[in-house]
Formats: C-alpha cells, structure tokens, sequence
C-alpha cells in the first residue's frame, strides 16, 4: 500500500511545526491555499474566498484551559469551550489525532493525494485536505444549492493552535474519565505537531437551541444506502453482508437488522423498521445525547434515568428522517457518484505509485474520477445530527431558517411540535492509500457470502 517513499516518509516524520504560525507564515500560506482553490475551482469566486478564510484566530495556552474533552473519532478528537472568547464558544475544536504506529511529525498529503487534489506533498496540512475534500462533497449546483444550504457547511474555519495549548489539551483528553473509559479508545491522544485545527458549528451551541432544555441530539450513521443487486432482482445492502461476516470473525456479538436501504426509502414504514433496528442494535450507528450527556448509545443501550426520553425519541426519530429526506437523498447521490469500484480504483492508484512518469499525463478525467470515488467513500461513512427541542404547539419561539418542525406530542398528550436542525459531519477528507485495505475488505465480504450461499452475491457485485 503506497504511502509515500522511505526518504519523504523519513523527511515527513522530522518536519516539526510546533509553534503557532507567525504572521509572514499565515500570508504565504493564504496565497499557496489561494493558489490551490484556483487550480480546483477555476475562476470560481466562492472557492478564492473559501482560500482567504486561512488562520485568523489562535487557540492559546490560556483558551485551551476552557476546553473540555468530548469524543474521539479514528483521526480526530473533539473539544468543547466554556471561556469567554465567543468566536471559540459556538463551536467544537477539532483536532488530528497523532497516527498509528507510533510516528511522529505533522500529516502530510502521500504524493497521489496530492496529485488528485491540488496539495503541496511539503506543506500541506491535514486541514487543507479537509477543506477541499469538504468542498468537493458539497459541491454545488443550481437545482440543488438552496437545498444545501440548509443541512451544509462548507467550510468549517481553520485555526492556529498554540504549542502549551495542544499540550494542555493532551492533559485534558488523557485524565478525562470518558477518554479512559471508552471501549474503542486506541490511546492516541492530540498530536502535538499539528499547529492546526477546524473550528465545527454546533446547532446545540446556537441562541435558538442554547435558551431552550433539554437539548436533545441524535447521531446517525447511515451507512452506504446503494443496493446490491443479484441476478434475480433481489436487492441487499452492503452493511447486512458485512454483519455477517463481522459476526462470523468475533468482531460482533450479535448482527444488526439495520438496513441501510430501508432508512434512504424515504418510505414511513422501512424508515420505522430501520429506526427500531438502530435501537435494537445501536453498534456505532445511533447514539442519543440529552443536554451534552450520552443517554443511549452501542454501551449504555439506554441510561436508568432517562428511560421515558429514549421511547419519546424513538417515536420522533422516524419523523425527522422522513421530514429530512432531502439530506437522505443528498448523501445517497454523492455516494452513487463512485464509477470505478474498489477493484479499479486501487489499480488506478498502482498504476501510479510504481510509475512516476504517468502522473504528468493523468488526464482531468481520472483525476475526477478519483475525486468522485473518495466523495463517495466520504458519504458511506458521514453522519447526519439530528439537535432538538420540543415545545407545546402554542410555543412562540420562532425558529430560524435553518430549522424544521415536525408535530410531536407532549408528554401529557398535549399537542406539541420538535423543531430540529440536520447537519451532516464526519465529511473528512479519505486518502487513496487506502484502497488497498477497501478493495481487501470487499473482497473478504463477498467470499465469506459467497461461501455461505448467500444469494445475493452470486452475481458480479461491486460495491
């Protein structure tokens, strides 16, 4: 699997950028980002002045005292600030974990990243690979970008992260008790090389949904909504076959009836029984927060005292993902953008990895097809959030643009309404040096199926 050479690996791991960046750094930076917008998006206005928004705000040593750990992903970790400075309070901090391995120094773009995206292999960081990856998946058009602009954010600002500040942060995720608690904590902490972070807007942190409680949030995985189709007709998803086979290899105790198919339907029963399965089987695809606090989630299956919440919220999430169908279906387009499969996808990226020469003749085409193809990866494995409040119908808070309503009974049966906001996370930008471990995965799926005699399988299925 193609990283980068041992040489640029070697020079990668020594280049430390540790302190926060001074201003002539900033400026070059913003031109070189500038410049890159330029080559993605040609002319387009938006794309340069996305490339301006370049490092204006410093967490320091004295912010990174008011943040808060609050979870962890697979590359990055999230905090939360309760200062004074109010352009840090509205949002999470999201940071770049350090990698695996036990390698030091700042991400950097492997040479085919690079290539694809417009990215300097030297200096690019891993919050410009975001914000063009970002950019690509949110791409715009004119029948849809009134649509988008309802669930989507672009850009999620960069910040500039001081030295003391990333280390305090590395004190504050370390001796958090959820940090050394979680069941799929892998022990990275924050990267102290990574001078840089995303700022990401919360809905929960905004005036509408502050004033109100409880704030409740409810994260879904969807997973790849694109069926696999058989010789027969018959349609399966890619998640059921892959329960199989993690149940088959002890990765899970029990197979989840979740289907992916049922919750982009926009059909109100499969979106039902998609729902019920998720509370089921929760794993990592559902997890439900009462004012900041997990109540229901793959480890707790439901808190003691929030038992009352979590039926409501089973009664009201199938509401909102029918309601928010728009953002359903906006996430199964980009994951049908994908024309190459995992199979030649990986070829593709051989290809050029074992022949330099052959990156100068790439044509525009393929490297829109590479883009496509990681766009879709990015969509299989986004979430949408769901921030709610639930108020009496008479309720005179009149929500902003971005909110929907839905009827929901109260409590006591009165009539009520759920004004709620969809946002899509989790839109990161995915290396192609992975399409070796995809293409891997893939091909364990099908055989373990085909094995079996799963009959969805028997035809020539690439997914």
């Amino acid at each position: 699997m193609f990283i980068t050479s041992s040489q640029e690996h070697a020079t990668n791991c020594n280049r430390r950028h540790t302190r926060a960046p001074s201003r002539r750094n900033i400026v070059q930076r913003r031109a070189r980002v500038r410049r890159m917008y330029d080559e993605v998006g040609g002319n387009d206005a938006r794309a340069r002045s996305s490339a301006e928004c370049s490092p204006s705000v410093t967490v320091t040593g004295k912010d990174a005292r008011a943040y808060a750990y609050v979870a962890q992903g697979n590359a990055h970790c999230v905090f939360e600030y309760s200062g004074p400075r109010r352009e840090l309070s509205d949002a999470y901090l999201r940071l770049r974990k350090r990698r695996k391995g036990g390698l030091n120094g700042p991400w950097r773009p492997t040479r085919i990243d690079a290539l694809v995206w417009h990215l300097d292999e030297a200096t690019s960081s891993w919050t410009d690979f975001d914000a063009v990856a970002r950019r690509e998946f949110f791409k715009r058009d004119d029948a849809s970008s009134s649509v988008i602009s309802r669930f989507a954010e672009e850009d999620e600002p960069i910040v500039a992260v001081t030295e003391d500040a990333l280390e305090t942060l590395v004190g504050i995720m370390s001796s958090d008790a959820k940090f050394t608690s979680e069941s799929r904590r892998d022990g990275r902490v924050v990267c102290v090389d990574e001078n840089f972070g995303q700022l990401s807007r919360v809905a929960a942190k905004s005036e509408y949904f502050r004033d109100a409680a409880p704030i409740y949030t409810v994260e879904i995985k969807p997973k790849s909504g694109v069926p696999i189709v058989a010789k027969d007709g018959k349609t399966t998803s890619r998640y059921r076959l892959h329960q199989k086979l993690k149940v088959a290899r002890g990765e899970r105790a029990e197979e989840s009836a979740y289907d992916p198919l049922d919750l982009f339907s926009a059909d109100e029963t499969r979106i039902r029984r998609a729902v019920d399965a998720l509370f089921a089987c929760p794993q990592n695809n559902l997890r439900i927060c009462r004012d900041g606090v997990v109540i229901f989630d793959e480890t707790t299956r439901g808190a003691a005292n929030a038992s009352d919440a979590i039926a409501d919220m089973r009664n009201l999430v199938p509401k909102l993902v029918r309601n928010a169908s728009d953002v359903f279906d906006f996430i199964l387009t980009k994951q049908r953008l994908d024309a190459l499969g995992y199979a030649t996808a990986h070829d593709i990226v051989t290809e050029l990895t074992d022949d330099t020469k052959k990156t100068n003749s790439i044509t525009s085409d393929a490297i829109q097809s590479l883009r496509d193809f990681i766009v879709a990866q990015i969509a299989k494995d986004c979430a949408v959030v769901f921030t709610i409040r639930l108020d009496r119908a008479s309720s005179s808070a009149r929500p902003p643009n971005r909110v929907r309503v839905v009827n929901h009974p109260t409590d006591n049966g009165d009539d009520g309404i759920a004004s709620f906001e969809a946002q899509i996370i989790d839109v990161s930008g995915k290396s192609l040096s992975k399409t070796f471990d995809w293409l891997t995965l893939n091909r364990d799926i099908l055989d373990y199926s085909r094995a079996r005699d799963i009959p969805f399988c028997h035809a020539r299925c690439s997914f």
